[in-house]
């Protein structure tokens, strides 16, 4: 029940912009949203062989949960859920082992609350087919459970996953030593020595997996890979990325300088500073190995219960108020998934629910209209007709959207159809000449001659003198008004206007 109250209280609190999932059903990314989902789906049909774009290439290593759902063909459905099952197991793993080591229940909800409402758990909410909760629940799994068999699964199965695992697996196996106080300093050499090894050989036979996939036939991504984190570094430059490091974790900062102090004041010297070169180490690979930055630092979230279980009065007063004081502030302040080139803020459930029920977001409809005009431009017609769908069901007012379903649907010759669209072009914006030379092209196709006159004259009524088609549209006028038994050779069914744009205040 905690597990479930933490993960639906960050969700209502750092809501994810579920809006933007309705441009899946096109297989066109949006922005983080869709961008990867859209390549990750098509890798389930071919896990070895299908090449993502440049932005995503790191996906073709990531192949654990593809290959699952190639080999049993599960619901793609149900893979869009594996992210946000992820976080709701990682947020009942940390609430059950500190609840049942600490007792407290109002100590275990305050912490699970700041350990999950940070970056990672955010992506993974949000950014579909991110799989950084189970990252996550790995690294929890080996810094708070014992089982060495669990450590070894966990190390061989999880950088089939995200590899960024092997950033902070040093990390969760300090942590693991340090969370039992009841052993020695030789005791933890030991202890750490035997999890390093295991942990190493199960990562030797994920580079050994890894390099036989290159030898047949998977090699370059990585090359490929690193010249676009290059790009990325040389186009923003680290002074531009240190605001990454606060939005990672903002209040929940607190805890992994908790938990160095603790290991300062109560362990030995060598474990603190291994501990804070291994922290230093997560923040230098976040703002240098990738372009989100907020969303790689935030696994440093794992410090979290860590710290809690080290309280030497957990039941202290000062303890609770100083608990509740940094929950307060991580749930009031501002959340960001900051990105080296943008950030994109992180709202509340209600501000979310308001944007579905709004008729039309305007950024999404543009995004709709310059996919339909690039796809259009390709001659995929019958995507492009979606992309344009699908901006009329965001804003079914568009007057540019019915135009260019319009015009689509008259170049494949369904012409009644392309009449009735037209129409209601013509209905939204009569000011513009490109609504009534579309529907006169319309028209023509149709035999409908007085009609198309009609459209014509009313183009030329309210174009421009600069309208582009105002040559052709006159030729076409002349030759129907002047030879009546005559087809203009400019008529718009013969040359069907290109799908360019239409004047900006045709919004």
């Amino acid at each position: 029940m905690l597990a479930t109250a933490v993960f639906l209280l960050v969700n209502a609190c750092f809501s994810p912009r579920f809006v933007m999932w309705r441009g899946l059903s096109l297989g066109i990314g949006y922005k983080l949203e869709l961008s990867r989902a859209a390549e990750t789906l098509r890798l389930i049909d071919d896990p070895f062989h299908y090449r993502p774009g440049p932005d995503n290439l790191p996906i073709r290593w990531r192949l654990l949960m593809p290959l699952v759902w190639h080999a049993l063909s599960l619901p793609k459905g149900l893979f869009l859920a594996m992210p946000h099952l992820g976080g709701l197991l990682a947020c009942f793993l940390v609430a059950a082992i500190l609840l049942r080591r600490t007792g407290r229940a109002g100590l275990t909800f305050a912490a699970t609350v700041c350990f999950a409402a940070n970056d990672w758990f955010m992506v993974s909410m949000g950014w579909l087919t991110y799989f950084d909760s189970w990252t996550m629940l790995a690294l929890v799994l080996i810094a708070l459970r014992r089982s060495r068999v669990e450590l070894a699964l966990t190390c061989l199965l999880t950088p089939w996953i995200d590899e960024r695992f092997l950033l902070f697996l040093p990390l969760a196996l300090l942590l693991r030593s340090s969370c039992d106080d009841t052993m020695d300093v030789r005791a933890i050499w030991r202890s750490l020595a035997r999890d390093a090894a295991i942990a190493g050989a199960a990562i030797a036979v994920y580079g050994v997996l890894r390099l036989l996939l290159m030898r047949h036939g998977m090699a370059g991504a990585g090359a490929t890979y690193g010249q676009v984190l290059r790009n990325n570094l040389i186009a923003h430059p680290l002074s531009q990325r240190w605001p990454g490091v606060w939005y990672s974790l903002r209040a929940a900062w607190a805890f992994p300088l908790l938990l160095l102090a603790r290991t300062w004041s109560c362990r030995p010297c060598w474990m603190f500073w291994l501990m804070l070169t291994l922290i230093a180490l997560g923040v230098a690979m976040g703002l240098t190995t990738a372009g989100d930055i907020s969303r790689t630092i935030s696994l440093l979230a794992l410090t979290v219960p860590v710290a809690v279980l080290q309280l030497r009065r957990p039941d202290a007063k000062y303890v609770r108020w100083s608990l509740a004081a940094i929950l307060a502030a991580q749930l009031a302040l501002p959340a960001c998934h900051y990105v080296a080139s943008f950030q994109i803020p992180v709202r509340t459930l209600a501000h979310e629910i308001s944007q579905w029920r709004r008729s039309s977001t305007q950024d999404e409809v543009n995004y709709f209209m310059r996919q339909g005009l690039s796809l259009g431009d390709a001659g995929r017609w019958e995507q492009a007709e979606q992309a344009f769908a699908m901006a009329l069901r965001l804003n079914p007012r568009h007057a540019p959207a019915w135009l260019h379903v319009g015009r689509i649907a008259q170049r494949q010759g369904r012409l009644p159809q392309a009449l009735t669209r037209l129409n209601k072009a013509v209905e939204l914006a009569p000011d513009q000449p490109d609504v009534w030379y579309a529907r006169a092209g319309a028209r023509f196709a149709l035999g409908d001659r007085p009609g198309t006159i009609d459209d014509l004259q009313h183009a030329l009524a309210v174009a421009p003198h600069q309208w582009p088609d105002r040559a052709a549209c006159e030729s076409a006028l002349h030759k129907l008004t002047r030879e009546p038994d005559a087809a203009p050779a400019t008529a718009p069914s013969q040359t069907l206007p290109s799908l360019t744009l239409p004047p900006a205040n045709l919004d």
